[in-house]
């Protein structure tokens, strides 16, 4: 008797995970024959529900010592020719200034397929801008320059944040104002 732990949804079917112990079984063992527990506990109270469990009998038909290799889900031959984890290196997509730089640019093209199909997203997303006045106009001005795809753009002003700017001009928090 062999058991593992069964995250599966489905009634009559185990998981991915019943191949690779199969797997291993079969490697270290050389078992073909096995009865098998797919321990499935989804209660989130106190009592516990095993109903949706299975229990099974299982004969393989691949001896891994003749040359037959099953398929086993998660696993991957690495740089030294073994069986091991597959690792993947998601950080760089939850990194939050790509992620608005996607949103941006996807913005970019359904307002490209949808109004102008001209216009090439890519050279604006080069050119520098020169803003010369960031009161009211100029927040407004470079907030439609920024929704356009323009990327490099200089704010020049020579005033003072007063306390009725923030509620005005994006650029600014009241924080600003002293």
């Amino acid at each position: 008797w062999f058991g593992f732990v069964d995250h599966s949804p489905l009634q009559s079917n185990p998981g991915w995970s019943l191949r690779n112990l199969l797997y291993f079984l079969n490697r270290r063992w050389g078992l073909n024959d096995a009865k098998i527990l797919c321990y499935r506990d989804f209660s989130e109270t106190v009592h516990r529900e095993v109903g949706m469990s299975l229990v099974m009998r299982v004969k393989l038909n691949v001896n891994v010592d003749k040359g037959g290799e099953p398929i086993v889900t998660g696993w991957e031959l690495n740089h030294k020719g073994k069986l091991g984890a597959r690792c993947a290196d998601l950080a760089p997509f939850m990194d939050p200034k790509r992620r608005a730089i996607e949103s941006a640019d996807l913005n970019l093209k359904l307002m490209r397929w949808r109004f102008l199909p001209n216009l090439d997203t890519e050279s604006l997303s080069h050119k520098r801008c020169l803003l010369l006045g960031a009161g009211t106009l100029g927040c407004n001005v470079a907030r439609s320059l920024t929704s356009w795809g323009f990327r490099k753009i200089t704010l020049v002003d020579y005033g003072k944040v007063s306390y009725s700017n923030p509620t005005r001009q994006w650029l600014f928090e009241f924080e600003d104002c002293v």
